[in-house]
């Protein structure tokens, strides 16, 4: 006979366990057993103990109810684990569940004739997700640092022997080719360059900045160059922002990056967004860029800040990545919201700085 304190324990466990557990009635209906099923049953708009039993057909495994009961099916001899990804009647977000199905018995198998266990490992997965696409980048970010040092070297060779050349031949069209020559040199130049930032080992050049005025003057570039494709720019700055410290050569560049994404997105024009917050809290200031383009497609959302990843005619895959390089040398983060046909934004986050102004203006 289990002793009143050891079941006042278990009871306690299965109270206070994150993991939903279920019970199965005789007559079909599902019964939570703590609180965390009941809160399940109701993200999933499933009936409990008090209404109607299962209602979802046999076999239907893309809703928790259909799955529960495809495993409930299967004998309950034994203990019966599957995993899978399903949305809540809210449809906002999709879970990734692990489900275990087994018999009751002593003292529960008089109420229920098997007992699931449920636990929402979306969090976890998505952690350990991040952490293999960070192990990526790494790597990517490693061999394109040495790939670009390796280019860049011999390239200040021949801008230097191209400018030799120019100043010794007055002829067309050779005048010309070399031109071009050179401009092409610089064009690598520049992604070598964008390489080198990507793989966070250019040395930061700090300084103190008002980063809505640094936004306003980075922004004016893309004005000039929005009026022709009908494209709005609206900025909409924090008053009370404080300093930060930043590269602001760097920063300029990864800002760019991403504003250019976000016109390109809308080849028919429509509202680029630029909006800054401080967050006095976590003593962080917020720069949001959104465009009202067609959104990024979600089996290229975990590949865009890959270096050369591009559906691009002709992209180089480098802009996001460098960015991304950018952003976390500043100790900052990058997070990316999109929907398919409504438009995306890419907020950097990046720490305040207590020089200058500090606390605020």
């Amino acid at each position: 006979m289990t002793s009143p304190r050891h079941k006042t324990d278990r009871e306690r466990t299965v109270k206070d366990s994150p993991s939903a557990i279920i019970g199965f009635a005789h007559d079909g209906r599902l019964v939570p057993v703590n609180p965390s099923a009941g809160k399940l049953l109701v993200d999933f708009e499933i009936e409990s103990g008090c209404g109607e039993p299962l209602n979802e057909p046999a076999g239907q495994q893309e809703t928790l109810s259909g799955l529960l009961r495809v495993l409930l099916n299967s004998g309950c001899l034994e203990w019966t684990f599957a995993r899978k990804e399903l949305r809540s009647k809210a449809g906002d977000r999709p879970i990734r569940i692990e489900v275990e199905v087994g018999p009751v018995t002593g003292e529960f198998a008089g109420f229920f004739k098997a007992l699931a266990v449920v636990r929402d490992v979306t969090e976890k997965e998505t952690a350990e997700e991040r952490v293999r696409d960070a192990e990526r980048l790494a790597v990517a970010q490693q061999i394109a640092m040495g790939a670009a040092h390796e280019i860049r070297n011999p390239l200040t060779s021949i801008r230097g022997f191209i400018q030799i050349l120019q100043k010794r031949i007055s002829t067309m069209p050779e005048k010309e080719y070399l031109n071009i020559m050179l401009e092409e040199v610089d064009r690598i130049d520049d992604l070598t360059g964008q390489m080198l930032m990507m793989s966070r080992q250019s040395k930061l050049n700090l300084k103190t900045v008002d980063l809505n005025d640094f936004l306003a003057k980075v922004c004016s570039m893309i004005e000039i160059a929005s009026d022709e494709s009908r494209i709005s720019v609206i900025k909409e700055f924090d008053p009370d922002l404080p300093y930060v410290m930043i590269d602001a050569w760097q920063m300029k560049q990864a800002v760019l990056n991403v504003l250019k994404n976000a016109v390109e997105a809308m080849p028919w024009g429509g509202e680029l967004r630029i909006t800054t917050n401080y967050d006095r809290s976590d003593q962080v200031i917020e720069v949001k860029i959104s465009d009202a383009g067609g959104g990024i497609p979600a089996e290229d959302l975990p590949y865009i800040f890959l270096p050369f990843f591009t559906r691009k005619e002709n992209g180089t895959g480098l802009g996001l990545s460098a960015t991304l390089g950018v952003v976390q040398s500043h100790e900052g983060r990058i997070e990316v919201e999109t929907v398919p046909g409504g438009g995306t934004t890419f907020s950097m986050v990046l720490p305040v700085s207590t020089v200058g102004k500090g606390e605020g203006r």
